[in-house]
């Protein structure tokens, strides 16, 4: 956006941008939630939505001081620019979650990820399993669980 020669071009970044901005969005929600141990994720995903407010904060106060800088438009869709460029660069650092690695039956990295699936999930260690038995034993540790706390309501 920082390169665009007329309106047009700006006008389609801006489109394919807020496109970009929603996936993430909903992207960074659901992966938080993932990997996030139960009883942590409410309060991380508020603090992932209370940093998006401070940058908003941070956005408008740049965009007043800029408003006065000829061709300050400009300057602010560059600082945009270098700051997506830092996030791309630390998302290639982060790992891959539980349940997205459970979907394709990956078994790289099958240790760390049981292991991970154990914070999460409280399930107990198992020998010799792959990590999609794994996620099922803990999916079905949680439904016994569901189940024991829905027939204890109905006892009382």
């Amino acid at each position: 956006l920082f390169f665009a020669p007329n309106i047009h071009q700006l006008l389609f970044g801006r489109v394919v941008v807020g496109f970009a901005i929603a996936v993430s969005g909903i992207a960074d929600v659901a992966y938080l939630h993932e990997i996030a141990p139960k009883e942590f994720r409410g309060s991380i995903v508020s603090v992932n939505e209370a940093c998006i407010s401070l940058g908003f904060l941070l956005a408008f106060i740049l965009a007043v001081w800029f408003n006065n800088v000829d061709g300050g438009w400009r300057h602010m869709l560059g600082i945009s620019g270098w700051l997506a460029a830092i996030q791309f660069v630390g998302m290639m650092f982060m790992p891959e979650s539980p349940v997205w690695l459970a979907q394709q039956q990956q078994q790289k990295g099958r240790d760390r990820e049981i292991a991970l699936t154990q914070i999460i999930y409280d399930g107990e260690e198992e020998e010799d399993i792959s990590f999609s038995d794994a996620v099922l034993l803990s999916d079905e540790q949680h439904q016994q669980k569901q189940d024991d706390v829905n027939n204890n309501n109905v006892i009382r």
